[in-house]
């Protein structure tokens, strides 16, 4: 199963960013792309797609509100103390680390977001 990305991470924004923020990435990277700007790239195509999918995602409050809700819950699997994943590092983590870093590690474990 291929690993996908943090959404944020896809867009080049900050957990914090606003709606405004996040639709001007997501154009500068759709643009940037876009297979009729990129012919032939199969690797601009995929990052099209998955520029795509994450703003699908970060441009609806629902959806957003429902990959927080499944963020949390891997949390609660992986039994982390869950505050604000999305944008709080792991209480006593060793090097600060972001919980989304290591979700992404163990996401095998639980499905993709």
């Amino acid at each position: 199963m291929p690993q996908r990305r943090d959404f944020y991470e896809v867009l080049e924004v900050s957990r914090d960013a606003s709606d405004d923020d996040i639709k001007r990435a997501y154009r500068k990277q759709a643009l940037k792309y876009h297979p009729d700007r990129n012919p032939g790239d199969k690797g601009a195509e995929e990052r099209f797609k998955e520029c795509s999918a994450a703003y699908q995602i970060l441009c609806d409050p629902e959806k957003r509100a429902r990959v927080v809700e499944e963020v949390n819950s891997a949390a609660i699997a992986l039994g982390l103390k869950v505050v604000d994943v999305i944008q709080s590092p792991i209480e006593g983590a060793e090097g600060n680390i972001e919980f989304l870093a290591l979700y992404k590690v163990n996401r095998g474990l639980h499905g993709s977001v």
